[in-house]
């Protein structure tokens, strides 16, 4: 939904999961830029943890590489911005005997828990490469998510620290 459309609507809160790979690529995010609000405009917060930002981007860019080929800009530009999750897109991309069964699975869930360690893990690379940068968010939280699929009725641990995603954390 575009702030515009959240405004007129009355939604006093945007919460993202993660930046748009698209947005990334072109330069055309948000992140990292200071919030411009005006008057009536809903608030922007986000993105989440580190898991769910690779998650919900893995996601995008294999719809991206299933249709336009993992060589398309959206996926060579998060190469380099997003390195991890590109990273397993690409393999997931090239590794399957079509691209287009790689994202048909019956349910996101199932999705997800059949690459539960590889998200896990390029989730810890995320961290330890924006530890390594000046425009890194900080240290991760304390308990990371198991290497096994958190059961349906858990919500998994956090990965990284902060957000309104974390257990006890204001909402």
């Amino acid at each position: 939904m575009c702030t515009a459309a959240a405004a007129f609507t009355g939604v006093g809160t945007v919460r993202y999961l993660a930046p748009d790979p698209w947005a990334l690529a072109a330069g055309q995010s948000r992140l990292g830029r200071p919030e411009r609000r005006a008057p009536g405009s809903p608030a922007i917060l986000g993105p989440g943890e580190d898991l769910w930002i690779v998650a919900a981007n893995l996601l995008f860019l294999l719809s991206v590489g299933a249709r336009r080929g993992v060589d398309h800009p959206t996926i060579v530009a998060n190469r380099r911005l997003e390195p991890e999750t590109a990273r397993l897109a690409v393999s997931l991309l090239t590794r399957a005997r079509t691209p287009a069964a790689v994202t048909r699975p019956s349910t996101v869930e199932r999705f997800l828990a059949a690459r539960w360690p590889a998200l896990v893990s390029a989730a810890r690379g995320r961290v330890r490469r924006r530890e390594r940068r000046p425009e890194g968010r900080g240290r991760p939280e304390q308990g990371w998510a198991s290497a096994g699929p958190p059961p349906a009725t858990r919500r998994p641990e956090p990965v990284s620290g902060g957000g309104a995603g974390r257990r006890g954390g204001r909402r």
